[in-house]
């Protein structure tokens, strides 16, 4: 049986790489589904964004985000921008869809037009898409695979 090593808090940091103690590459954990279920969703709102305003698309409209966070989530691994700028397009896809559908509740009298059944498929699409953005942003293991998560001081209180 080998000892561990004693740890010297005066010897020179070691590098970080992804070969493993043996020199063999060590595997990458899998992506998150709360990173592939975003890339699914920029990738839809791509096409149907693509498909409806093909003709009419201005060129500072909010739908020119999609394809950005369509190819930061496919291309942009794990760099922290990567993860700033999705979270944003994210939060700001679920303010942007929750805001228009109260509107369309409170201002078209949807509930009269139209069966319940379509308005709960609404409100569950626009809770699912809040409830991704919030595991996106703020989940602890989106911040740790991404390399955002702050690591709290581990202190002991004297009490």
């Amino acid at each position: 049986m080998k000892e561990p090593e004693p740890i010297n808090p005066y010897a020179a940091p070691k590098a970080q790489s992804l070969l493993a103690e043996d020199g063999k590459l060590a595997a990458l954990p899998p992506r998150l589904r709360s990173v592939k279920w975003a890339t699914f969703v920029f990738g839809a709102f791509t096409l149907i964004m693509g498909v409806l305003y093909w003709q009419e698309m201005p060129i500072f409209d909010r739908v020119l985000l999609l394809p950005i966070g369509l190819g930061l989530s496919l291309f942009g691994g794990r760099r922290k921008i990567a993860y700033f700028v999705n979270s944003g397009i994210l939060a700001l896809l679920a303010i942007i869809i929750t805001w228009q559908l109260f509107l369309k509740w409170l201002l078209d009298g949807a509930f009269a037009k139209v069966f319940m059944l379509d308005r709960a498929f609404e409100a569950l699409m626009c809770c699912l898409l809040c409830y991704l953005s919030y595991r996106y942003t703020f989940g602890l293991p989106s911040r740790r695979y991404f390399g955002v998560a702050r690591e709290e001081a581990k202190t002991e209180s004297p009490i």
